[in-house]
């Protein structure tokens, strides 16, 4: 793939090539691309990738401008291991309800540790977005349009099983969102149920998941990658089988 730098101010498209093909962004601030990486030189308060897909016709669109839509710019941050917040379901709820009223076929779940009554973790709002077969494309467009943006992080998901960034103002607070969108019928959906629910009605196991999180930052992790690599092995050892 041919090197390509790019530099551009408020509000100028950008085409970028990647192996999938030629991809337009709209860009808010100014954002550098070199080779194999995007190097972003001011935060994620100042740089925005918002993916410009086709609408598909049978989806109802927001009539927003991108400084109206209900999704706000994803601050990336160190990782940390807040405590609970009990506003998190209201602001799953909100979503959800925003992401029904366009597409009512998608089934929206609250996951994760903001999921979990009690549960201290990154603080953000994961959620699901389980589209029925066929409704890829269609979801990811009306994510795309609701002001949801492109992992910019190394190792993002596949665009096949894509996530999705975004912050939501609820009650005079900002909350962080991830949002899954995998299909319905998807074996890992099922395996992030269970593990929240597992959490939900197991005390010990619950208390031994925040201790390792904040074991993991106590240790010194700061990486978000490198945070969930590291609390993934904790979480593939309460999935694995009892011998």
């Amino acid at each position: 793939m041919k090197s390509l730098r790019m530099k551009t101010g408020p509000g100028r498209s950008v085409k970028t090539r990647s192996e999938s093909g030629t991809r337009s962004f709209a860009c808010v601030r100014q954002v550098f691309f070199e080779p194999r990486s995007v190097k972003r030189a001011i935060s994620y308060q100042s740089a925005l990738f918002v993916s410009i897909a086709a609408k598909p016709d049978d989806v109802s669109m927001p009539n927003d401008q991108n400084n109206n839509l209900p999704i706000h710019l994803y601050e990336e941050l160190p990782a940390a291991c807040h405590d609970y917040d009990p506003h998190a379901p209201q602001v799953a709820a909100r979503i959800a309800a925003i992401i029904n009223q366009h597409l009512p076929e998608l089934i929206v779940e609250h996951i994760g540790s903001t999921a979990v009554p009690g549960c201290a973790g990154k603080g953000v709002v994961d959620l699901l977005m389980l589209y029925p077969t066929g409704r890829l494309e269609a979801t990811k467009a009306l994510l795309d349009q609701l002001g949801f943006q492109c992992q910019c992080t190394r190792d993002p998901w596949p665009e096949s099983r894509p996530m999705r960034l975004g912050a939501f103002e609820y009650d005079g607070k900002w909350f962080r969102l991830h949002a899954h969108v995998i299909a319905q019928d998807s074996l890992e959906a099922a395996e992030l149920r269970a593990f929240r629910d597992r959490l939900r009605n197991d005390a010990a196991l619950l208390a031994d998941y925040v201790a390792r999180k904040r074991q993991i930052i106590a240790a010194g992790a700061t990486d978000s990658v490198d945070y969930a690599y590291r609390k993934g092995e904790f979480i593939g050892a309460a999935r694995a089988p009892e011998s």
